[in-house]
């Protein structure tokens, strides 16, 4: 009933496997779990997606500065696996 379900669950595992768990070592399920929240929080709010025109499915919204004198902060994600980036306040 839901002909594009399976396309989109196909995209999602390719999508953790080759961003986040190729990379990583893995010692149980604990490790397991706790790297999929984080991996899923990065994802939801940071990760830009093509299909929301590079945007976060449920990134709060970003001021638009027309020049930056503030510098620019980086968080590491997943052990330095990913960054996301925002200006100090």
């Amino acid at each position: 009933k839901a002909p594009k379900a399976n396309a989109i669950a196909e995209r999602w595992i390719r999508a953790v496997r080759s961003e986040c768990l190729d990379h990583l070592f893995i010692f149980g399920h604990q490790s397991l779990q706790h790297i999929l929240n984080e991996y899923l929080a990065y994802y939801n709010r940071w990760r830009p997606h093509r299909s929301l025109g590079q945007k976060a499915p449920c990134a709060s919204v970003v001021k638009q500065f027309k020049k930056s004198d503030k510098q620019i902060v980086a968080e590491s994600v997943l052990d330095g696996l990913h960054h996301v980036y925002w200006y100090a306040a």
